[in-house]
């Protein structure tokens, strides 16, 4: 099974926000602090306080990943589709929102194919039952709208266990980008305003 990552831009190395530069200490505390004030605002409602009852898990790092924190965290997803409109479209932060390409040129988009159970099966049998357990999760299936939507999941790495993936690159235009934006966000619903991300914002 592989997992996707799309990327508008090429990076030696991919790498998710907090590990792409060394921080201040009191920086990296107050960033570690917003993800406890997520976790800590997502135990208030319903759906998590069931999951809880249930036994399920809820991973609180990842979903803060995916609703804009800092983290270890990287984005995959099972759905190729979704990694390709996150490489050909732009993502607006102030208004939190993503847009096509303006420009009549050829640009070029990356995208990461992450060998999944292949990684795992290098490892022997305990290091594979942890790497299931702790290092990749299924958000998709986390209680909330837009990690479902982009069939989501977060792989949490660390400067000793760097993501490995296969990296391609693709050329595409601005027509292609347009039809991405269409058939993913008014298609899909790929980037739901949901309550979550407008409380993520205050955090």
């Amino acid at each position: 099974m592989s997992l996707f990552r799309g990327q508008g831009a090429f990076y030696k190395e991919c790498l998710p926000t907090l590990l792409r530069k060394e921080w201040e200490p009191l920086d990296l505390f107050i960033e570690r602090m917003r993800v406890v004030e997520f976790e800590l605002m997502l135990q208030h409602y319903p759906a998590v306080q069931y999951f809880s009852r249930e036994h399920l898990m809820v991973d609180y790092v990842g979903l803060a990943q995916h609703y804009g924190l800092l983290t270890e965290v990287l984005d995959l997803t099972s759905d190729v589709h979704t990694a390709l409109f996150f490489a050909m479209c732009d993502y607006d932060a102030v208004n939190d929102c993503y847009s096509a390409k303006k420009d009549d040129k050829e640009y070029i988009g990356y995208l990461y194919a992450y060998p999944a159970v292949a990684s795992a099966m290098q490892n022997n049998g305990s290091a594979f039952g942890r790497f299931l357990k702790e290092d990749l999760r299924v958000i998709g299936l986390q209680p909330f709208t837009r990690p479902g939507a982009q069939r989501g999941f977060s792989l949490h790495i660390s400067k000793d266990n760097p993501f490995k993936g296969y990296l391609y690159s693709f050329s595409y235009t601005k027509e292609d980008s347009e039809r991405y934006l269409d058939k993913m966000i008014n298609g899909r619903q790929l980037w739901a305003k949901d309550f979550i991300a407008e409380k993520t914002k205050l955090i």
